[in-house]
């Protein structure tokens, strides 16, 4: 996967020399990537207007109320509230990131069971409920004590706690609440939960996110540059690729490293190309190596040394007839 600016790629190849050694570092680039990473990149960047529109989302998805949720805790599954609202897991994600570099909540990874109540029939239809379903008496007592305005709304319910206050075990806990919810008694929402989301500030919405345009700017804007060095590094094949590091990085490289792939062409690719061709030819028929020169083009030493070389590697051999084949 291409580094996504030249200060990850200088981190990353750093390693390699870490232990005092001669090492070398690789780009390895899908055919395609290039193209695709300048197609894709910006859209994978928050815009003003799509965190404006993706913070309301997530408000309304975990139902805060204009002015409150400041300080309040949620969990989510992250990629239902993608689904729900139709968005890329890449962009939303930037997205909810930005909202925690600049203290609008705090995201953070926790795997969570979460379930939701609310009593959706009346008081009359409780207790005529209770009246014939006994078992089900001291739960539902227990839930309208524990939980003030579960008449209204959804509320977040422990189930680990009803079931120590009721005696119940926790598997029995969750076919009953189940049941509640079949018999139309309460709404009962069970969900799982990836992400743990704090907010830091109360929803005002736009208010919210025109408080931290000028950041998100920004950040659009030096993303694109670093991105843009980055592809510029990978593609330029004239210029000495350490001291391209140098000058991105504002300092002075007024000579060449003699070390990199530039001013040390790597003949590998070359190589590999070349017997690959050997091979497909004696696929179709065995060969000697003046047929194969003739055929192919390719100067006596360098033929030779790369019939050595397969044959070294044993994809070839040499028959009675003092061709080669494929082994």
């Amino acid at each position: 996967q291409l580094p996504d600016s030249l200060e990850s790629y200088y981190q990353e190849a750093g390693r390699a020399g870490r232990d005092g050694q001669p090492a070398q570092a690789l780009i390895i680039i899908p055919q395609g990537e290039i193209t695709k990473v300048k197609k894709e990149f910006e859209g994978r960047l928050p815009t003003v207007a799509f965190l404006k529109k993706l913070y309301r989302n997530l408000n309304s998805f975990l139902q805060i109320p204009y002015g409150e949720g400041q300080q309040e805790s949620y969990f989510i599954n992250f990629y239902d509230f993608c689904q729900a609202y139709g968005y890329q897991s890449s962009l939303a994600y930037n997205a909810l990131k930005l909202l925690d570099n600049h203290s609008v909540l705090s995201l953070s990874p926790n795997f969570k069971k979460e379930t939701k109540m609310r009593c959706i029939t009346d008081h009359y239809g409780l207790s005529r409920y209770q009246a014939n379903n006994a078992e089900m008496e001291r739960l539902i007592k227990t839930i309208l004590r524990t939980y003030g305005g579960i008449f209204d709304q959804l509320r977040v319910v422990n189930t680990q706690l009803l079931s120590a206050k009721c005696h119940i075990p926790m598997d029995q806990m969750e076919k009953l609440l189940q049941q509640l919810h079949r018999d139309q008694i309460f709404e009962v929402v069970m969900s799982t939960g990836d992400t743990q989301i704090t907010f830091l500030v109360p929803r005002e919405d736009d208010s919210t996110i025109n408080s931290i345009a000028k950041h998100v700017h920004q950040y659009r804007e030096s993303k694109i540059v670093q991105q843009k060095a980055m592809l510029h590094y990978v593609e330029a094949t004239a210029l000495c690729k350490h001291r391209l590091l140098i000058e991105y990085f504002d300092g002075v490289q007024e000579q060449n490293c003699g070390r990199c792939s530039v001013c040390v062409p790597d003949t590998t690719q070359s190589s590999e190309a070349t017997q690959r061709l050997i091979l497909q030819h004696l696929q179709e028929k065995p060969a000697s190596s003046r047929e194969l020169q003739s055929t192919l083009g390719i100067p006596n030493g360098q033929l030779l040394e790369h019939l050595g070389t397969l044959l070294e590697m044993g994809s070839i051999h040499i028959n009675q007839y003092n061709q080669y084949e494929i082994k």
